[in-house]
């Protein structure tokens, strides 16, 4: 299994996973990776040049793939609530798993490969956020020990519950 930095030729692939999770999703009745809001490939080349887009790839397949910022402007100006750290931090983007591998625990291994990329970065902590009605990965990020720290409101309008990691 590797953890890596997105390539070219794995557009298709990562296109694939963001279409699952898309389609997963509208089954279960969430509004969230849907209409303009659904994530694309459309930028790969830029993502790949600001080193922002990984994947984990398992028998040379992409199961895995998550986008990695130093920043984010949503949670420095739209958070009710309090992140529970003033360090440098990563915010972690667009997980998702492809659903031939889901419940493998490729989504628990992103997560764990983004934290140790976190520390090997010398950040103090991860943010993530995600739908309220995302249950699923609510679960995972307590599971992984992450912190309810309040509601994030992405472009100042789309709510999603935000939690945080100490690394460090």
């Amino acid at each position: 299994m590797e953890f890596r930095l997105a390539k070219p030729e794995d557009k298709s692939q990562i296109d694939e996973i963001y279409e699952d999770g898309s389609n997963k999703l509208r089954k279960e009745g969430i509004n969230q990776w849907q209409g303009v809001d659904k994530p694309n490939t459309d930028n790969l080349e830029q993502l790949i040049k600001d080193k922002i887009i990984y994947v984990v790839e398992d028998e040379n397949k992409i199961v895995s793939t998550a986008l990695i910022y130093n920043y984010d402007i949503d949670y420095e100006s739209n958070l009710d609530g309090d992140w529970v750290s003033d360090g440098p931090y990563i915010s972690i983007h667009r997980v998702g798993t492809i659903s031939t591998e889901r419940n493998k625990g490729y989504g628990r291994k992103i997560l764990e490969l983004c934290e140790n990329y976190a520390k090997e970065n010398n950040f103090d902590s991860i943010r993530i956020d995600t739908h309220e009605m995302n249950t699923s990965m609510q679960r995972l990020l307590k599971s992984l020990d992450y912190n309810h720290c309040g509601f994030v409101y992405l472009g100042g309008i789309n709510k999603r519950i935000a939690f945080e990691k100490i690394i460090k």
